[in-house]
């Protein structure tokens, strides 16, 4: 019966590594990454994963609500921080209710319970800006596979030193890099304009992606030799982007939003999924389906399309951050990219002072970013989209 429900995974694993862009997975994985690639070549790389926030508070809650971020309102540090509303329902608690043993490493402060992030978790660790790397938080899920392996289990891990300014540092890691060495790198990127530091930085980068890759082989290994690989669904996934490059760009262009987004598992194809995917809100419902669970109604995610969901036509991103409210749609064209006042005090954004939009063409997966010229009706159709997307979206906060 082809309405039959696959069985579903007796684990459900999300690895969260933070700020890595699509192109270091897909285009040098086989030099940075050989691990992740080698193990998910038996499953689905996903060559046009969104994330829908630039940085990770916002991401985190999007993935654990399957909310757009003007939905949940979780967007904003300092005096402006708020959690996610607590009678939302989180991934995990669906998770729970469904008897699945729920467990959480979280490596930063911004995937937190102070947000709520840790509702519906049973365990949640909680190690922001530890001198601890992500060899630990990976021991730590095996560790808690081996605790309870006549269970079912899900298990969201979140690694953070993957992340600038790139600590701690390994043997490894050091071994790697190219002779120059700064400490204080980071901070003069952030300072200056990238485009000065981009060499090192992501010199340094590929040398904590190989560290983080020869760690994350040791999970890799104990599934293999448990055999546990048949019925666990394994998730590689990031939660934003990063660039190295001049902030004179729109803030959503691509290098902060697009991600790898990998998938392993029962009655999961084998080969690459090119439609768009807006990787942060389709988290929740794909992993509910596969789980044969219940996906609620309220959720502004999809199960993914090689799962039989439906394809998307356009993804849509957004930032709410100091005082400016940023968008950004693509399709398999082009992308266009809009900006408004935000006052973070009153949430509230100024749609009449909307700036002109920034337009490119898109190729082979990517930007050209090369500003293109739009007419006058389709530049007020964007403006409609977005505007009647946001006043149309129920908020939760």
């Amino acid at each position: 019966d082809k309405h039959t429900k696959p069985e579903k995974p007796k684990n459900i694993i999300c690895l969260v590594a933070d700020a890595i862009n699509f192109k270091y997975l897909k285009h040098s994985g086989e030099e940075i990454a050989p691990n992740i690639c080698k193990f998910f070549e038996n499953g689905m790389f996903c060559n046009q994963a969104f994330t829908q926030a630039d940085w990770t508070l916002p991401a985190f809650s999007s993935m654990l609500t399957s909310l757009h971020v003007s939905s949940h309102g979780v967007c904003h540090p300092g005096p402006n921080d708020f959690s996610l509303n607590n009678e939302l329902i989180t991934l995990p608690e669906l998770m729970l209710k469904q008897g699945y043993r729920t467990f959480a490493h979280s490596g930063h402060s911004r995937f937190s319970p102070a947000y709520g992030h840790a509702k519906g978790f049973e365990r949640f660790v909680f190690k922001p800006f530890s001198d601890e790397n992500s060899f630990m938080a990976i021991q730590d899920v095996i560790f808690h596979l081996d605790a309870h392996k006549d269970e079912s289990n899900f298990i969201m891990m979140h690694v953070f030193d993957v992340h600038p300014p790139f600590k701690p540092s390994s043997y490894l890691k050091e071994n790697l890099m190219k002779p120059f060495r700064d400490d204080k790198l980071y901070q003069k990127a952030k300072g200056e304009k990238y485009d000065s530091h981009q060499d090192n930085m992501e010199d340094e980068f590929k040398a904590k992606l190989k560290e983080f890759d020869v760690s994350i082989a040791n999970l890799f290994s104990y599934l293999e030799k448990n055999n546990m690989i048949d019925d666990t669904l394994l998730i590689f996934a990031t939660d934003h982007g990063l660039s190295y490059r001049g902030r004179e760009k729109p803030r959503l262009f691509n290098e902060r939003i697009h991600v790898p987004l990998l998938i392993r598992g029962p009655n999961i194809a084998k080969g690459e999924e090119n439609s768009l995917i807006e990787s942060s809100v389709d988290l929740m419902p794909s992993i509910l389906h596969c789980a044969n669970i219940d996906i609620p109604d309220h959720i502004d995610g999809r199960v993914w399309p090689f799962l039989g969901g439906k394809a998307r036509d356009k993804v849509f991103s957004e930032s709410l951050f100091l005082k400016k409210y940023s968008v950004v749609i693509k399709d398999n064209k082009y992308c266009h990219h809009l900006h408004y006042p935000y006052d973070a005090d009153s949430r509230s954004i100024d749609f009449k002072k909307r700036n002109p939009i920034v337009s490119y063409k898109r190729e082979n997966l990517f930007d050209v970013e090369e500003n293109i010229s739009i007419d006058e009706n389709e530049t007020q159709k964007i403006y409609d989209e977005v505007e009647n997307m946001y006043f149309s979206a129920k908020r939760y906060y």
